[in-house]
Order: structure tokens, then sequence, then C-alpha cells
């Protein structure tokens, strides 16, 4: 997620760049051409990305990965990340 997140940030940085240039040089409706830069990445994935078909599989009466619980300790060390995450997030 470290990559994603890095590149989804590249990527909105070159795309206000680019949107700026474009309206600095070109009037306010050639702005709107930043989104003709999907039409090679749509085709691209068309091409390139395979297509994953998930086919249900047959499984037994419990299986041992959903048997796991989880001790009370880990359940609070969860909340307590997850509350001082979601306050990180809100306040940024």
């Amino acid at each position: 997620m470290g990559y994603q997140n890095t590149f989804q940030g590249i990527g909105a940085t070159v795309g206000a760049l680019l949107v700026s240039g474009l309206l600095a040089i070109f009037n306010w409706r050639l702005a709107f051409a930043i989104y003709l830069i999907s039409v090679p990445i749509l085709f691209l994935n068309w091409r390139y990305v395979p297509n994953v078909n998930y086919a249900p599989q047959k499984s037994q009466a419990s299986p041992a990965h959903l048997d796991v619980k989880m001790a009370k300790s880990a359940k609070w060390a969860f909340g307590y990340y997850f509350g001082i995450l979601f306050c990180l997030m809100v306040a940024t």
C-alpha cells in the first residue's frame, strides 16, 4: 500500500501541474483535456491486465483459518491504533 499511495500522490501532483499549465497557456475549456490521459491507460489496462475469475471452491465444514480467535488484548490494541489513525487522518 505504500507504493500505491506514493504513486497516487505523485499522479495527483503531476495532474494538477498539467491542468494548471493548460490553464495558463490555453483557456479553461482545454483544461478538461487532462482526462484524455485516461484513454491510453484504459487501453493498456484492457490489453495487459489479465481477467481474474474467482470460482467458488469447495470448502470443508469449518476451515481452520476461520477458527482463529483474537485475544482481548489484541482487540484493544486494534481499537487503540484504529482510533489514533482515524484522528490523524481527520486532522490532516
